[in-house]
């Protein structure tokens, strides 16, 4: 919602009106609200999100067909192709980077938590698993948690967390893939009587208004959103001029430290 408002401002700024469609995750629901939109005679799409862009092939194939009609334009993903443009956070540094400070300051059972394995949800993990290998941490996939994608309630997946730790699991650490599952570690802390940071210390992502929205303040890393949709419609309107623009940008996440850390 937060890209959605961003990229709407920028582009009324520059003179263009947009048409909204809430596709879901369903390929077949992206594919016809895709054709609804270019029936309208748009100059542009724009995918807002890592999940436009398949783990299959064949699943792109949509954009590629979009391509040859108007500039797509992808937020929070990468995809090479004519006529494609990429405009992205690099996740996996990014996660790389706050795992890798995390560890260093001496927690070194890092509990990573996730619910989705979009693109960026697998540059994320990968980013994690690229931290505890240059650490050379030992039984670190033990340690790496997927909610299930039916559990959308915090107390639900602050319960999850704790009954995964009663299985014998042991962290001090927790990295969570966004900032609600960040806020639902702080649950999970809370209901056990763990004090944040000194028990547990705790990072989200995106760095979204959720994190002055939990007690205490979450640490979380800024993706840059904002960066990332004025570098898009900039990039928009410079193909649409006849500019030389690039295919793919990509901007670097910082680590935002509030009071769920204290490194």
């Amino acid at each position: 919602a937060k890209a959605v408002y961003y990229l709407e401002q920028n582009l009324q700024a520059n003179g263009y009106e947009s048409l909204l469609c809430c596709t879901g995750y369903n390929l077949d629901a992206k594919k016809n609200y895709v054709n609804l939109i270019l029936s309208k005679k748009v100059d542009g799409l724009v995918l807002v999100g890592s999940n436009f862009i398949g783990e299959v092939e064949t699943e792109n194939q949509y954009i590629i067909d979009s391509s040859s009609k108007v500039p797509v334009m992808i937020l929070n993903a990468s995809y090479h192709h004519d006529n494609v443009y990429s405009i992205l956070c690099d996740d996996m540094n990014s996660m790389y980077r706050a795992a890798t400070e995390m560890y260093e300051a001496g927690i070194h059972d890092i509990l990573y938590i996730y619910n989705s394995l979009s693109y960026s949800g697998r540059k994320k993990v990968d980013g994690f698993r690229m931290a505890m290998q240059s650490q050379k941490v030992n039984n670190y996939e033990d340690l790496i948690l997927r909610i299930p994608d039916r559990m959308k309630n915090l107390e639900d997946i602050a319960d999850f967390i704790t009954d995964y730790s009663k299985k014998g699991h042991v962290f001090h650490g927790v990295i969570a893939a966004d900032d609600e599952l960040g806020t639902a570690a702080v649950k999970y802390a809370q209901k056990n009587n763990l004090s944040i940071p000194k028990d547990l210390s705790i990072i989200g992502y995106n760095n979204s208004i959720l994190t002055d929205c939990c007690t205490p303040e979450l640490t979380s890393i800024d993706n840059q959103l904002e960066t990332q949709t004025r570098c898009l419609v900039k990039t928009l309107i410079g193909v649409l001029s006849g500019q030389d623009m690039p295919h793919k940008t990509v901007f670097s996440g910082t680590l935002v430290k509030r009071k769920t850390t204290d490194f």
